[in-house]
């Protein structure tokens, strides 16, 4: 009895091998009949399945979580100013002056390293002065242009102020701007001992400024949280022998309070007690005019 069950068995399961190959056959024949007809009809690819899109044939469901949006590229908060790219001068227009601002008489504040411009952008609501910020990051001043679009005394140029800003200055004298102030306010600052190369207050940079302030009866702000960098920017200045401080200062010779009647962002955080460990919760600041002034 067992020897005929298994036979049975053997037989039974030849049977379902068969089937199942007599079908896998019917099938590749009725595809390769609905192939040819394809290919009889023009259609491409007439081997591949037929792709449907599911999302656009779908209806919309109320509530359904909307696409994930394209993160934003992230901006480098550093680039060296010493390099050969950065080193370039800037390509500007002729009489760019002119082109930035619908007046250029207007009084002007040239605010050094400007980052994403939102100083600039807030402080462009007083109507009566012109706001130009310089930024080393072009991906930076892109976005600052952005912010800016719609403002007819406020713009921004891509540039490196220690090769450029010789001749900025003079084309905006050429264009009769009034020159109000020049801001450096939170410079990037290098902390480390090989870096400090790069920090934007040289020994020239100052003597830049310090021409173009005392040609224009102008002034020079400077703060930073870290005390190494303003103490730096301020002996930079004070060597001069054309400039002097102004203002109220307190038993450390620093000035008690900002001139400026916007803060920038990271001025507000500082004073908040957000800053980073390496820097202080206070600011230090200086501000210089022509010595005759």
């Amino acid at each position: 009895m067992m020897l005929l069950a298994a036979t049975v068995l053997r037989r039974g399961y030849g049977l379902q091998q068969s089937n199942a190959r007599a079908s896998l056959r019917c099938a590749r024949s009725a595809t390769s009949r609905i192939d040819e007809w394809r290919q009889a009809s023009g259609f491409q690819n007439a081997g591949a399945p037929a792709v449907v899109d599911d999302a656009a044939r779908a209806p919309a469901v109320v509530g359904a979580a909307a696409p994930k949006r394209k993160k934003a590229k992230r901006l480098r908060h550093h680039r060296n100013p010493l390099s050969a790219q950065a080193s370039q001068p800037a390509q500007l227009e002729d009489d760019w002056p002119r082109a930035a601002f619908a007046d250029v008489t207007k009084p002007l504040t040239v605010d050094v390293g400007c980052a994403l411009g939102g100083w600039c952008v807030a402080s462009s609501q007083d109507s009566t002065r012109n706001f130009l910020g310089l930024e080393l990051r072009p991906e930076a001043v892109v976005r600052a242009q952005k912010s800016s679009r719609d403002l007819a005394n406020c713009a921004f140029l891509q540039c490196n102020a220690n090769v450029d800003l010789k001749r900025l200055m003079g084309d905006l004298a050429q264009s009769s701007a009034p020159l109000e102030r020049v801001c450096v306010q939170f410079p990037d600052p290098h902390f480390k001992q090989k870096h400090r190369k790069r920090r934007v207050c040289t020994p020239e940079f100052a003597a830049t400024v310090s021409d173009a302030v005392c040609a224009a009866g102008a002034s020079i702000y400077v703060a930073s949280d870290v005390l190494d960098v303003a103490e730096e920017m301020r002996a930079r200045f004070a060597a001069l022998g054309e400039l002097r401080l102004d203002g109220d200062y307190d038993e450390n010779n620093w000035l008690r309070q900002s001139p400026l009647a916007v803060q920038t962002e990271r001025e507000r955080a500082v004073l908040a007690g957000l800053g980073a460990t390496s820097t202080a919760d206070c600011v230090y600041r200086a501000l210089f005019v022509p010595r005759g002034k």
